[in-house]
């Protein structure tokens, strides 16, 4: 989730259409996530989102600069690794341990 506004009208009319500027965002917020977590260890991406929305928010803010934006937040509220047998080899060391 991201919280944002306009700080400076004109430009952001000047530069970027207001209903593009979810859909911009979004790409953007996908592109950045997909490269801060490739820098991150899964186990460090699932255990510290706080990091994660840091990176993110730093990297959105240069952006939505240029937009006249302000984005005062990020929010990263639930991750989710779409590849079960993934998951289950993370989860296998702590089993066997177990």
């Amino acid at each position: 989730m991201i919280v944002w506004k306009s700080e400076n009208a004109s430009m952001t009319i000047e530069n970027i259409k207001p209903e593009d500027i979810q859909p911009i965002f979004f790409k953007i917020m996908e592109s950045v996530i997909k490269n801060e977590c490739a820098k991150m260890m899964v186990d460090e991406i699932l255990e510290n989102r706080i990091k994660l929305a840091h990176n993110l928010l730093t990297i959105l803010k240069e952006i939505a600069d240029t937009w006249g934006l302000k984005i005062s937040s990020v929010n990263i509220s639930n991750l989710v690794v779409s590849n079960d047998k993934f998951m289950h080899n993370m989860a296998l060391p702590k089993e066997i341990e177990i």
